[in-house]
């Protein structure tokens, strides 16, 4: 019952990995490595279960093979996320988010204009008012 719960979680990842395979934000893209990582998780998942199984009657190898296991899988997931995304920021460290909540980004003339507009209107309006 676990195993199918947990191989549902599996491919629900991968359909969302599938689903965002085509977003043009290069600092969020990273669907390809989430598959790599799914993909680790199915292979390694195929190899311990059945060994787990076969070596259940002695406990401590049992215990040891599956931790070992574990620890190999969320540390091969975890550099396979995290590590291209560190490489490109020690490549490109001056490049910041593109994002409407960054102060840094750059602002475009028409956003200026507009912003300006308002806070023309704005002050009218509180004329208006008092």
């Amino acid at each position: 019952v676990i195993y199918g719960f947990k191989g549902l979680i599996l491919v629900f990842g991968l359909f969302l990995a599938y689903e965002t395979r085509s977003i043009k934000v290069k600092q969020i893209n990273d669907s390809r490595y989430v598959g790599m990582s799914i993909y680790n998780v199915v292979v390694l998942c195929l190899i311990t279960a059945p060994v787990a199984m076969v070596i259940a009657s002695q406990q401590d190898a049992s215990f040891a093979f599956v931790a070992l296991a574990v620890i190999f899988c969320c540390f091969l997931s975890m550099l396979l996320i995290f590590v291209p995304k560190v490489i490109e920021v020690i490549r490109h460290p001056k490049d910041k988010a593109e994002s409407k909540y960054n102060p840094d980004a750059g602002i475009s003339k028409e956003d200026e204009e507009r912003y300006q507009k308002l806070v023309s209107e704005n002050d009218d309006l509180q004329k208006l008012i008092a």
